[in-house]
C-alpha cells in the first residue's frame, strides 16, 4: 500500500505515493550516523537534497529522526529478536530493520506496508539473504510485541530509550527528576517560529496567523518566538518566503537574548550553519559593525547563505575550522 506522511498530524496516511525515495533518503541519513559517526543533521541535509516533494521530504525526516530518537530501545529489541547480531559491515541491514520497527511501533503506517517497504530496501542492498531476514524479524516483532514489553519494558534503556551512560549521568545529577528529563527528551518538540523583529512583533504575527485559521502562543522567555499549536509546512506560513519568520526553537533564540548585541559590536559565530543564531543577531541589532559566520563544512554554509538571502541580511561567511583560526582569520 502506498504511504504518504502527513507532517500536520504526525501520522502515516495511505494515499497515492509509494514513499520509496523518502525511505531511501532516510536510510542514507541513518547510515551516515551509524556507519560513519556523523551527525544526523548533517547527513539528513545531504540525503534530502534530491527530494523535491514536500511530503517525501517530511516522511524521510520523520523516519530518520524517529529511529534515532528510539535507537536504544530498538537496539535492545533487535538483540532479543535475532539469534545472533549482525556484523559491522551490515549496518545497512540494521538501519533497515530499525526503519521497519519505527513504522510498526510508532506510526500509523499499515503494518504490511512497513514490512513490505523494509524488505524492498533490503533487496536493494544486493545482499540476497537480507530480504528474508528483514521479513522474518519484523513479522516476529509483530507477533511478540507484547511479550517484548513484558520482558524488557522495565529495563531503563528500553523504557526511556536513552543509552546506559547517559542514564547514569542523569540519575547522578538529577536523582529526583531524571525520569522526567528522559520523557521530555523523547517528546516531539513543538514547532516554534522566530519573528523577524525588523518587520513585525511576535504578538502581531500571532494575530496574522489566527486570521489565516492557524493558532499558536507566545513564549514566556523568548520575545520573538511564536509556538504553533500544530506544525505546518513552512510554505504555508504567512510571510515565510519573504523573510517575515524563520523556524527556530525557543532555546536557540535565547542565545541572542543572552548575548544582547549592541550597536557597533563585531560578532563572531563559529559552527554557524545553518545560521539561525547569526540571523537572529542581525535581526535584533541592525547597527552591528560586522558579523562573521564560520563553519567547517562549506556545504552546510549554503543553507546559511540561503537564510541570509531570504531574510535580506548580510554577514561575512567563511568556511573554516574554528579550532584553527590562523587558517582563515
Amino acid at each position: 500500500m502506498a504511504v504518504r506522511w502527513s507532517p500536520a498530524t504526525g501520522s502515516g496516511d495511505a494515499v497515492a505515493a509509494d514513499g520509496g525515495q523518502a525511505r531511501q533518503a532516510a536510510l542514507a541519513a541513518l547510515l551516515g550516523v551509524l556507519a560513519q559517526g556523523r551527525s544526523l543533521t548533517q547527513t539528513l541535509g545531504e540525503a534530502l537534497a534530491p527530494l523535491h516533494d514536500p511530503a517525501e521530504r517530511a516522511l524521510a525526516q520523520e523516519l530518520a529522526f524517529g529511529v534515532m530518537r528510539w535507537y536504544p530501545r530498538f537496539e535492545a529489541w533487535l538483540s532479543a529478536l535475532m539469534a545472533r547480531p549482525l556484523r559491522a559491515r551490515d549496518r545497512d541491514i540494521q538501519a533497515i530493520l530499525m526503519l521497519g520497527l519505527y513504522q510498526l511501533a510508532e506510526t500509523r503506517v499499515p503494518p504490511h506496508a512497513a514490512v513490505h517497504t523494509a524488505v524492498d530496501l533490503a533487496r536493494g542492498t544486493g545482499k540476497r539473504w537480507s530480504a528474508g531476514l528483514v521479513n522474518a524479524v519484523l513479522r516476529r516483532f509483530q507477533a511478540q510485541r507484547e511479550d517484548l514489553w513484558a520482558s524488557m519494558g522495565s529495563e531503563p534503556e528500553v523504557e526511556y530509550a536513552h543509552p546506559a551512560w547517559m542514564l547514569r549521568r542523569l540519575r547522578h545529577d538529577w536523582p529526583d527528576r531524571w525520569q522526567e528529563i528522559c520523557r521530555a527528551a523523547n517528546a516531539r518538540p513543538p514547532m516554534t517560529l522566530r519573528v523577524n523583529r525588523r518587520r513585525a512583533t511576535a504578538a502581531g504575527y500571532l494575530d496574522s496567523l489566527r486570521d489565516e485559521g492557524l493558532d499558536g502562543s507566545l513564549h514566556p522567555w523568548a520575545p520573538d518566538a511564536v509556538t504553533l499549536t500544530q506544525p505546518r509546512r513552512v510554505e504555508a506560513l504567512p510571510g515565510f518566503a519573504g523573510g517575515l519568520v524563520s523556524v527556530q526553537d525557543a532555546a536557540g533564540q535565547l542565545a541572542a537574548e543572552l548575548l544582547d548585541p549592541q550597536p557597533g559590536m563585531r560578532l563572531l559565530d563559529v559552527c554557524a550553519a545553518p545560521g539561525s543564531k547569526a540571523c537572529h543577531l542581525l535581526e535584533r541589532e541592525p547597527a552591528l559593525a560586522a558579523l562573521t559566520a564560520v563553519d567547517i563544512d562549506d556545504r552546510r554554509l549554503d543553507s546559511l547563505r540561503d537564510n541570509l538571502e531570504r531574510l535580506g541580511l548580510e554577514a561575512d561567511v567563511i568556511a573554516g575550522d574554528g579550532s584553527r583560526p590562523g587558517d582563515w582569520w
